[in-house]
């Protein structure tokens, strides 16, 4: 309540930070650098002719959950040139709210094949060099891709 005086400012605190100024007549705040299912309080308080009100009894919400961050491009961990293998390793991303349920790794001569490990071992038939790319999945959807890995298996480097 103002007593009848214009409003001319408002000043917004978002979990305990310092005030952020908005106009008179603003009514909505746009938390536009937000992370996703997290919570935050904030409260107001309004500046009359009559000078500055008490902050408000504090409010809070939650963003919403997201897709999972796009992992890093798979690790190497290591190549065995006698059983013609190639061992990678998946670092998780931000699952941003939501449980990881899967990844998916594709490359040369990989389909997209899902796995919900953080290891996953290629056989090869022959020395390459060979490119994998990963992403992962919860109940929103999928990551985008990573950057592909490319392990050359004759020299035996990433």
């Amino acid at each position: 309540y103002t007593y009848g005086q214009p409003v001319l400012s408002y000043d917004l605190e978002l979990d305990s930070g310092a005030p952020i100024p908005l106009a008179a007549g603003v009514m909505q705040y746009v938390l536009a650098d937000g992370s996703p299912a997290t919570s935050y309080s904030f409260r107001v308080r309004v500046t009359t002719g009559y000078g500055t009100s008490d902050w408000s009894s504090a409010a809070s919400f939650t963003t919403n959950a997201d897709t999972p961050d796009t992992p890093a491009a798979p690790t190497l961990v290591n190549i065995s040139t006698s059983a013609k293998t190639i061992r990678l390793a998946i670092t998780p991303p931000a699952d941003n709210g939501l449980p990881i349920d899967l990844y998916q790794l594709e490359g040369s001569d990989l389909s997209p094949t899902n796995v919900t490990e953080l290891a996953y071992v290629f056989a090869f038939t022959s020395p390459a060099s060979y490119s994998f790319r990963v992403r992962a999945v919860n109940s929103l959807g999928w990551s985008g891709w990573s950057a592909y890995r490319t392990v050359d298996t004759s020299t035996g480097t990433a």
